[in-house]
């Protein structure tokens, strides 16, 4: 797994990509705005994008979200418990950040230890309650890489 990052938005949040370097399938972590730029990158990569992975959300790691998904018709992935949040823009807080209202609903629900391969890689979700409920991790352990926010993590975790 090759990890990439861009900054994106007004409160330059990171956007990671976690790409499979043996087929360029690649997973979009937290498209934070601009989904153009996020589609322009791929183009000039030759990446495919097949996902996007929410760790949690809060308006601006979200706002990419919905531009991903009408132009590619991405799912999303997102904590169950991050259900209420992500759905509702005064929790969200898109309005008091951005002066937009986004509401979202993931296409899978995932919950604590679920083992997912997507892209031809295998994560493990974390659930991470504390800066928001359902927050969450994707752990690759063959890849030693955490996803956790606005933090990446490299190593094993116990």
């Amino acid at each position: 797994m090759k990890v990439e990052s861009m900054v994106l938005g007004q409160i330059q949040t990171n956007c990671y990509f976690a790409i499979n370097e043996a087929t360029k399938e690649t997973i979009v972590i937290d498209p934070a705005d601009r989904p153009e730029a996020i589609i322009r990158k791929a183009v000039d990569e030759g990446l495919d994008l097949k996902a996007i992975f929410l760790t949690h959300g809060h308006a601006d790691h979200m706002l990419g979200v919905g531009g991903l998904k009408e132009k590619l018709g991405l799912p999303v992935y997102a904590c169950e418990a991050e259900r209420e949040l992500l759905a509702d823009p005064a929790q969200n807080l898109s309005p008091a950040l951005f002066r937009k209202t986004v509401s979202l609903n993931a296409d899978v629900w995932v919950k604590d230890g679920q083992e997912l391969t997507v892209a031809g890689m295998t994560f493990r979700v974390l659930w991470t309650p504390g800066h928001t409920p359902g927050g969450c991790c994707y752990y690759s352990e063959e890849a030693g890489v955490l996803f956790s926010g606005d933090t990446l993590f490299a190593g094993s975790v116990g």
